[in-house]
């Protein structure tokens, strides 16, 4: 019964935290994140210290787990700035 209601309280967590896509909002452009594609291709744990849950990203933060794991695979935007902060018209 324990494993039961665990189980359902993890698959309940799983559908308010994994929305589609997150906007962080950055003073030169916001940045869309695709939370579903990059789901697809890591597991949890490789974002996320802990159980799944909204990661609240600065400026140091996001260079670090962002950039640093998309320098690290070679993947993915590298080169400029606007790769990911897209300024709204």
């Amino acid at each position: 019964m324990k494993k039961t209601i665990l189980l359902l309280l993890i698959i309940l967590s799983y559908a308010f935290v994994a929305q589609a896509a997150y906007v962080f909002k950055a003073y030169n452009g916001d940045v869309t994140f695709n939370h579903i594609e990059h789901r697809r291709n890591f597991t949890c744990g490789d974002c996320h210290n802990g159980p799944p849950r909204f990661i609240e990203l600065d400026h140091d933060s996001a260079h670090k787990l962002c950039l640093g794991c998309h320098k690290k695979l070679g993947a993915g935007p590298l080169r400029h700035c606007g790769d990911c902060h897209k300024q709204s018209s």
